[in-house]
């Protein structure tokens, strides 16, 4: 690799398309994926109640495997919605390393989320997340902060394979 790895902060709401986005990228790069949702999907399977604990040991856990991954010096994309203390988070964590810090939303109207939700199939070892979660966090971010990402790619207007190649032409071939 003749370039420092990159942490792609992938986010975006429920049925944005942010897991199937990750799984197209990783047909063409090599990267580690960190899926909070797999954490909360084994959290439940434990039958730890969601409550403030369970938050905190989702985020807590991410950031476990973070400081893990990136001894491996991959690529690394965090599939997770992207909030300040998030980022701060991961910038915390990856300062002392050469990894290139960058942050993708994708942007998809409220009522497709709820429709992509709603009609969401169960999969194994997969948090399906429920309408009530999804308008739960829209509500949480109603003045979205755009200016946090480095690109922002609206998932309603493109494939997810035309997606997955827009964010490793941003990303991938642009890095340095």
């Amino acid at each position: 690799m003749n370039r420092k790895p990159i942490l792609l902060l992938l986010g975006g709401f429920q049925g944005s398309g942010k897991t199937t986005t990750v799984e197209l990228i990783r047909k063409n790069i090599d990267l580690l994926i960190i899926s909070p949702d797999e954490i909360r999907y084994q959290l439940f399977a434990k039958k730890m109640p969601f409550g403030e604990k369970f938050v905190n040991t989702v985020e807590e856990t991410r950031n476990k495997l973070l400081k893990e991954a990136i001894k491996t010096k991959r690529d690394i994309v965090i599939d997770q919605r992207v909030t300040p203390p998030r980022i701060l988070a991961a910038k915390e964590i990856i300062k002392n390393s050469d990894y290139q810090l960058k942050i993708v939303f994708l942007k998809t109207p409220e009522e497709v989320l709820i429709n992509r939700v709603t009609n969401r199939a169960e999969i194994q070892g997969k948090y399906k997340g429920t309408v009530d979660e999804l308008k739960a966090c829209l509500q949480e971010d109603r003045k979205l902060d755009l200016s946090l990402y480095d690109f922002v790619i609206d998932s309603n207007k493109h494939s997810p394979s035309e997606v997955a190649k827009k964010i490793i032409e941003e990303v991938w071939t642009k890095a340095i």
